[in-house]
């Protein structure tokens, strides 16, 4: 079974002005009428993460590892950090996983008999 994406979730401990910020980075798309999140993607942080007015931070793309995601919500979180919006990154968690895995021999879809 190999493991292909997760999404982890924090909190930073203020309200992000996400108009501002988007002027702030590159990279970046925010339109509150399509969609109420700005969307991230950094270059070395990887792949793209979601950024919320509330405070919450969510990270999705391939991952190897769960350990991955938290880093690189952690390096999302020191960006932000760095440009003056947290202090501090708080209650991060899991909120899915998906793996795949390839089955040996015939896999029988169709409905048995009763």
């Amino acid at each position: 079974m190999q493991l292909t994406n997760v999404v982890i979730q924090g909190k930073v401990d203020l309200q992000v002005p996400l108009k501002r910020l988007a002027t702030d980075l590159i990279n970046v798309r925010y339109d509150p009428s399509k969609f109420s999140a700005l969307i991230w993607q950094h270059r070395k942080a990887g792949r793209n993460c979601l950024v919320f007015a509330n405070g919450y931070i969510n990270c999705n793309g391939a991952c190897r590892s769960f350990q991955n995601g938290i880093k690189r919500l952690r390096r999302y979180a020191r960006l932000l950090q760095k440009l003056g919006y947290c202090q501090s990154l708080i209650g991060i968690k899991l909120v899915s996983g998906s793996a795949s895995h390839k089955l040996e021999g015939i896999v029988r879809l169709e409905k048995n008999p009763v």
